[in-house]
């Protein structure tokens, strides 16, 4: 159980903190009683010492309100391939049904009149073959599912660089 109002960036567990570093990202969101929350993530090497001196790091800023979610990238210092997999979001109080990223409508997956059963998705831990390759950033995607009853919604994204800020927006 979360506290309203933070959005936690997480990733994939593994066996050791190096396999773990090369699992895709996620963000949780919990909205708090306005509907808003913010978050941020601090990355870099996991390794050396001086990196927030030398500012080899990225910094990424998160904001939600009952329109939509904001990543921004405030700092991008360390070169590495950061994968975006998911938004999970609670406390929409409203109905929606539309939601795009940058201005890209996602597939709306939700169950058919929002009936009230939880559809699973395959959410096997991902590492990526080759970490050096870069993302193909004309080919992502974005599908959604929203259960108004719970005021949950899931944006599941495809091929999608972290390293970029977006918007998601929800009407």
């Amino acid at each position: 159980m979360f506290r309203g109002g933070y959005i936690i960036p997480t990733q994939f567990q593994a066996q050791t903190t190096t396999a773990s570093r090369q699992q895709n990202f996620m963000v949780l969101v919990y909205l708090d009683e306005n509907e808003e929350a913010s978050g941020e993530l601090y990355w870099d090497d996991g390794d050396s010492l001086d990196s927030y001196k030398s500012g080899k790091y990225n910094l990424f800023q998160f904001k939600a309100n009952k329109n939509g979610f904001n990543s921004t990238v405030v700092k991008k210092g360390y070169e590495t391939q950061m994968v975006f997999d998911a938004i999970q979001l609670t406390g929409i109080k409203s109905d929606l049904q539309k939601v795009t990223v940058n201005g890209v409508e996602c597939k709306n997956d939700s169950p058919p009149n929002n009936k009230e059963y939880l559809r699973f998705f395959e959410s096997t831990p991902k590492q990526a073959e080759n970490k050096e390759s870069a993302i193909d950033e004309t080919e992502w995607k974005c599908d959604f599912v929203f259960y108004k009853k719970w005021g949950f919604l899931f944006v599941l994204f495809t091929n999608y660089n972290f390293l970029n800020s977006f918007v998601v927006a929800w009407s």
